[in-house]
């Protein structure tokens, strides 16, 4: 996919079809598929209309639990992580999904794991505290959790060849262009380097870093904030930073992270991104990530496990009222199809915020970002050529989608001749609401065939190969930190009721790890300290 100076291009139903010969799919009605088989899956809908219309009866039995949290993702298990390491046990966590995660869930098939969202964890800097004090907890993390470059479990951290560009005819180490790019976008791509490695480490006047993880830890000075007045792709062309290989590579970091491109998104939020991640490792390179084959998922299912006697998963809150003495919410459970009151002193949001005036009438109108909708494809492969396949990260230059992980390349075996490859694309190319239609009505036929003619440059044979193509839809994967939005986020973050928390990365405008981690152990903090 081009981007900043050049025009992205539509993807409409034609483009799906290209290259595939699926333009027979509609004449054709007894023949042999053209794609692999596979599951057309996503987050529950159901109740999600139902949510929507209000449809829902009156409780019928209520009871009494302290701490309600709402939400199983990263945030709200995040949340009974922290309780429970302080003494606090009597709290429920409810999520409507029939297991947890949220975006950082994962699946499973007879060649192993695989992730349906979040696929690592950059190495923590020393402002992730609650990032490296779960690492310790779980394992991965050896010895003082407060060191500059603490030493990692090497079977998390990725292991080499880890990223590779498809670029020219030919595969290049690294995601950063280079090979055959011009002498003019060599120039432009070292300038972008320099200048981010020195915003890296500029401070406010708070004496904080302008960026850093999680954001709430850094600067407030408002010099910087004013970047969030403009695009990214301007501030790049104030730089007279203009080559087309930089804006691609820029455009495609932005499309991985928040699920839009640089002319879409703020210039503070893209200076974040390359700019926010210090961290180090006694025992691998700076830039390194945590990773298994299931993506984040390894680390969902040990919180799940440690808080498997509060975790109540086919469970979401309907209707909430908040009084004096606490807070009355209304929980529709999936598989009786019945309601429960539940009484709490203490409700923890950590769900998305433009649920939350959907189930309480009071909730406060402050603006919010829109969402971005993805789609990610696990291509089940078999019989390569493992010398095709050698690297965890594939990315192909100008291409529709971001690339693909291999979900085995974690595993011990020398020899893997089947795979997993995970697929992500971000639907960046239109206006969110437009691409979330699109997203929840292409066929799972013509989503497979966009996803083989746009691997197909790098892999010809690849379709060949595909014994299943198993697609996950998110129609609100995650917030979009467009120019803006650091404005209402303090609306957010202030207390909306001594009763009620909100934790969840949209808090922070963008859904990464450590933002929605931070968020729910806040939460968890002032329950606390109440």
């Amino acid at each position: 996919m081009g981007s900043g100076i050049a025009v992205i291009k539509d993807i409409t139903r034609r483009d799906f079809l290209i290259g595939s010969g699926a333009t027979l799919l509609s004449s054709c009605t007894e023949r042999t598929p053209l794609f692999p088989s596979g599951q057309l899956l996503g987050p529950d809908q159901t109740v999600g209309h139902k949510l929507r219309d209000g449809k829902f009866p009156a409780a019928n039995r209520e009871i009494r639990i302290p701490i309600l949290i709402v939400g199983a993702g990263i945030a709200g298990l995040s949340c009974g992580w922290w309780l429970q390491r302080n003494g606090v046990k009597d709290f429920q966590i409810l999520e409507l999904e029939s297991v947890a995660g949220g975006n950082a869930r994962s699946g499973k098939n007879s060649i192993g794991a695989f992730p349906w969202g979040a696929h690592y964890l950059p190495l923590p800097g020393q402002d992730a505290t609650y990032v490296r004090t779960l690492l310790s907890e779980l394992g991965v993390l050896h010895g003082d959790a407060n060191a500059v470059a603490p030493t990692y479990d090497e079977r998390f951290l990725v292991q080499a060849p880890d990223e590779r560009l498809f670029i020219n005819g030919g595969w290049q180490d690294g995601l950063i262009p280079r090979a055959g790019i011009g002498a003019n976008a060599q120039r432009e791509i070292q300038q972008f380097e320099v200048l981010m490695n020195e915003w890296s480490e500029r401070k406010g006047n708070d004496g904080r870093h302008v960026f850093t993880i999680p954001s709430a830890m850094g600067s407030n000075d408002p010099t910087f904030l004013a970047l969030d007045k403009i695009t990214f792709n301007e501030w790049l062309l104030q730089q007279n930073l203009r080559s087309e290989p930089l804006h691609w590579y820029v455009g495609y970091s932005c499309r991985d992270d928040f699920g839009a491109d640089h002319r879409q998104i703020s210039a503070w939020a893209g200076l974040h991104y390359f700019c926010c991640r210090r961290g180090q490792a006694a025992n691998a390179e700076p830039q390194s990530v945590l990773t298994a084959p299931q993506g984040n998922g390894w680390i969902v299912e040990r919180l799940s496990h440690m808080l498997q006697a509060q975790l109540k998963t086919g469970s979401t809150l309907v209707r909430m009222e908040i009084h004096s003495k606490g807070v009355s919410a209304d929980i529709y459970h999936s598989s009786t199809q019945e309601i429960t009151r539940i009484n709490c002193d203490h409700l923890v949001w950590a769900a998305p915020l433009f649920i939350l005036s959907r189930v309480w009438s009071a909730a406060p109108r402050f603006s919010l970002p829109e969402c971005a909708p993805w789609l990610v494809a696990n291509l089940t492969v078999e019989n390569i050529d493992e010398t095709e396949f050698t690297a965890w990260d594939s990315v192909i230059y100008q291409g529709n989608g971001l690339g693909y992980v291999d979900s085995t390349h974690q595993a011990m075996e020398f020899r893997r001749p089947k795979r997993v490859l995970t697929y992500y694309h971000a639907l960046s190319h239109a206006a969110p609401r437009e691409a979330r239609q699109q997203l929840l009505t292409v066929s799972h036929e013509t989503w497979s065939a966009q996803i083989f003619a746009d691997l197909k440059r790098a892999h010809p044979q690849l379709q060949a190969k595909c014994s299943a193509i198993d697609l996950w839809r998110w129609p609100h994967a995650m917030a979009i930190p467009a120019p803006g939005f650091l404005a209402s986020l303090p609306q957010w973050r202030q207390a909306l009721h001594p009763h009620l928390h909100i934790a969840h990365s949209d808090l922070s405008g963008f859904s990464l790890f450590e933002e929605a981690q931070y968020w729910g152990v806040e939460a968890a903090q002032k329950i606390i300290g109440a």
